[in-house]
């Protein structure tokens, strides 16, 4: 245990929060997971079995996805037990690693543990991911949020005085493979070359002993990740059961929905959870720009952190433009297209930027007072995510 981390009241609740969610979402599991194809597996068993070659399977479009690196890895675990609730115990695994390293992270920044870190096991760990945990394929989505925060948090809020060469190599590496795991990793692959192209334009303002030759390294990680959407659409087609967007309006709408399911199943509280998020993301970048106007030195992590949130914004934006024509024109605003739980591990990326933001800029007051209203939703919205997801779980077991 860190020395940060200490033995206080704050530190024994947050682990004894972490070990109950992990025990939970695995009894979430035992319960309701079952040895056979769930969903979108069926398509997957003849490659599973070997009637398939593995290397086009790995490519192949799934709706408008294409997901060689969590096939991959699905493809293994369930080659090393032939058992398809493999993938649902490892995203158990998975997202306890993750909260258990995330609320670390917070207390090295700050110096101790607070009770404000009670929100990653309780944002990460409720049975309101139900759809995801019951299918061991959605360890796609738990790969994506575990790679985004990585980015976020090595890649470009790493502690220390920023070294361009360095950082640059890791987020470009971090951001390769988001881009990897889907179309919703694509936005960060592109915000993360448009911050590399910032840095190399900054080149001259480094410390480093080879900044041309540092500068021409980033500028080339740059360029391979703006050609990797090229090659992800060379032969693209929309999915022959998905009706054309609605637009631009309707995509924002629904894409503002799939950002409130950061919190889990929670679509009873819209449209107040969109009201809330769209405040959260306006602070957020307010404090950047504060951040920005006094603080030099910071202006590249600071654009950084801003570059991951549009990112952030942008992939719900798209999920919106590939959901919203399925009712919009039948329902308008009252759509419920983007309030599916098993956006929540997409959304959560947002909310933990916002999170870490507010903590290392948020100054005196913002960096305690945030992370504990982010907290305190989470904590209201438990006992709801808990609640539907015993009933699901019930109809599922049965």
């Amino acid at each position: 245990m860190p020395s940060c981390w200490g033995w206080t009241t704050a530190a024994w609740g947050v682990g004894l929060a972490w070990l109950s969610m992990t025990a939970l979402a695995l009894g979430h599991v035992a319960l309701v997971g079952h040895n056979v194809p769930f969903a979108d597996e069926w398509e997957f068993i003849p490659a599973a079995v070997g009637a398939e070659p593995l290397g086009p399977w790995l490519w192949r479009q799934h709706n408008e996805h294409r997901l060689p690196l969590p096939r991959l890895v699905w493809w293994l675990l369930f080659q090393g037990t032939r058992d398809f609730r493999t993938g649902m115990y490892a995203q158990v695994v998975a997202l306890s690693a993750l909260a258990a390293c995330l609320s670390v992270s917070a207390a090295r920044r700050r110096g101790r543990a607070a009770w404000s870190d009670l929100f990653f096991p309780m944002a990460l760990l409720h049975w309101g991911h139900h759809e995801n945990l019951r299918m061991g394929y959605q360890i796609n989505f738990v790969m994506f949020l575990v790679l985004a925060a990585g980015l976020l948090l090595i890649g470009i809020l790493r502690r220390g005085p920023l070294q361009p060469l360095r950082d640059g190599l890791i987020a470009a590496a971090l951001a390769a493979s988001l881009m990897l795991c889907g179309a919703a990793g694509l936005p960060f692959g592109v915000m993360i070359a448009g911050w590399l192209l910032v840095l190399v334009g900054w080149g001259w303002r480094w410390s480093s002993t080879h900044p041309w030759r540092d500068a021409l390294v980033l500028f080339v990680l740059a360029i391979g990740l703006l050609a990797y959407p090229v090659v992800y659409f060379a032969d693209y087609h929309r999915p022959p059961l998905h009706p054309p967007s609605a637009g631009v309006l309707a995509s924002a709408w629904v894409g503002l929905q799939v950002q409130t399911m950061a919190f889990g199943d929670v679509r009873w509280s819209w449209p107040i959870s969109g009201v809330l998020m769209a405040a959260l993301a306006a602070a957020t970048l307010g404090v950047l720009t504060r951040v920005w106007n006094r603080h030099p030195a910071e202006r590249a992590r600071v654009l950084g952190v801003a570059f991951f949130l549009v990112a952030c914004g942008g992939m719900a934006f798209f999920i919106g433009w590939g959901r919203s024509g399925f009712d919009w024109h039948r329902h308008g605003l009252a759509t419920t297209m983007g309030l599916w739980s098993r956006y929540g591990f997409l959304a959560l990326p947002f909310v933990l930027a916002c999170y870490f933001g507010w903590l290392e800029y948020g100054g005196a007051r913002g960096r305690h007072r945030v992370p504990a209203a982010l907290c305190l939703g989470a904590c209201v919205a438990l006992v709801p995510n808990m609640l539907i997801g015993y009933h699901v779980n019930r109809g599922v077991a049965a």
